[in-house]
């Protein structure tokens, strides 16, 4: 995202950059629209989700997310998710987490994976889902008050290591242990 997406605050302000946004076509910019869907997500009120303009919005979003060029984008998001996922034992917990929060976001508030003409995505989640639970067991924690304040409580992954015991020095050595290798 650029330091202009986050003075935004009016959402309906925000709603039409996610769309000039993703009209771009590009795998920044979408990657740039999922961040702004988090930071819409968080000036929303209530009231916002009967609205017939958060509606519409919707409607074209789940159009945009339905281009070739997004869904392919799409793809890759959850690939590069699980790359950081394959890396989650040592280094890649954490940004693990924020992709598949990004995700449920979209999910949850805007488009629902199932309109995504993406196959396998509900299930490729499901998946992810399974492999978080996995890599969990030996998995740095996070400490609470590292989590993002955008990250509702339903996001069980945050919280989801077993070793939350695991004493700084583990956790630094794990999240650093490229830099230190020969």
């Amino acid at each position: 995202m650029i330091s202009e997406d986050f003075e935004i605050k009016d959402p309906w302000a925000m709603a039409e950059r996610v769309k000039q946004v993703l009209k771009k076509e590009t795998q920044a910019e979408t990657e740039r629209a999922l961040g702004l869907l988090v930071l819409l997500k968080g000036i929303l009120q209530e009231k916002n989700f009967s609205d017939p303009r958060f509606l519409d919005f919707k409607k074209d979003l789940t159009s945009l997310f339905n281009l070739p060029s997004t869904k392919k984008h799409l793809h890759r998001f959850t690939i590069q998710l699980d790359i950081y996922l394959g890396r989650g034992r040592m280094d890649g917990y954490e940004q693990t987490c924020d992709y598949r929060s990004t995700l449920q976001i979209l999910n949850d508030h805007f488009v629902p994976w199932e309109e995504i003409d993406l196959p396998h995505l509900v299930e490729d989640m499901e998946s992810i889902d399974d492999d978080i639970r996995e890599v969990a067991e030996d998995a740095p924690p996070i400490r609470e008050h590292e989590i993002p304040n955008w990250v509702p409580d339903s996001h069980w992954w945050w919280r989801a290591p077993k070793k939350q015991d695991m004493s700084e020095a583990e956790r630094w050595y794990r999240r650093h242990y490229e830099e230190l290798e020969p």
